[in-house]
């Protein structure tokens, strides 16, 4: 099926595929009981983070024999400072999705920063104008003077750290028909200065209710 959105990610290198080529099973941990009239759409983007607020939230499954745990366990018991929940959870659930539904895949900043071309990024706070306000030092004859400057946003200023000037607006992604967004890169966790570090492990973060088919406590 012609998708325009999908065509201009994969025009510009962003990797999109179908919910049939995720791995399986696919999980949602939980604390509280869940049913999948509970599930709905991606709000907004939390405030001070890079997380789409209102997502489901699943990991990939690995079945160690016969117990089944996750990416995002894994990452848990890896790093128990981190958390002040406990580490067993007590409920986990396999989500599955319609095999159609489109996944975007960010696995660079350069991936990011692609998503200008879809006005899928929004400005953070601090430069809610476009524009970025700085003072520089100029070298003249009678020493350093500090000069008061403006710079207006292009996609060429956010390439190396588009994440700095702007969020990503997952609800206008939603309506642009992507169901899922995939982070699993290894270099976004590894590096904690990343924003993208906060998704600690692999993970799938459902943006579209629509996308989901089965939910199923396991």
């Amino acid at each position: 099926m012609y998708n325009p959105t999908t065509q201009l990610l994969n025009q510009n290198n962003i990797r999109t595929y179908t919910a049939d080529k995720l791995p399986s099973p696919l999980i949602h941990c939980s604390y509280h009981p869940l049913v999948i009239d509970d599930i709905q759409s991606v709000k907004t983007t939390r405030e001070n983070t890079t997380k789409p607020h209102g997502a489901l939230w699943l990991s990939p499954g690995h079945n160690d024999n016969g117990i089944i745990t996750t990416a995002w366990e894994e990452f848990c018991n890896s790093h128990p400072d981190w958390l002040t929940l406990p580490h067993s959870i007590p409920l986990r659930y396999q989500a599955e999705l319609y095999p159609t539904a489109i996944v975007m895949e960010l696995t660079s900043d350069t991936d990011i920063a692609q998503l200008w071309e879809l006005g899928a990024l929004q400005f953070n706070p601090q430069y809610s104008d476009g524009i970025i306000k700085e003072i520089i030092e100029i070298d003249t004859e009678e020493g350093f003077e500090e000069e008061f400057v403006e710079h207006t946003i292009t996609k060429d200023t956010i390439a190396d750290n588009p994440l700095k000037y702007c969020t990503i607006n997952y609800p206008l992604l939603r309506e642009m028909g992507i169901g899922a967004v995939r982070v699993q890169e290894q270099n976004f966790f590894e590096n904690e200065n990343h924003l993208l570090a906060e998704w600690s492990a692999d993970s799938i973060a459902l943006l579209d209710n629509n996308a989901i088919t089965h939910l199923t406590e396991i």
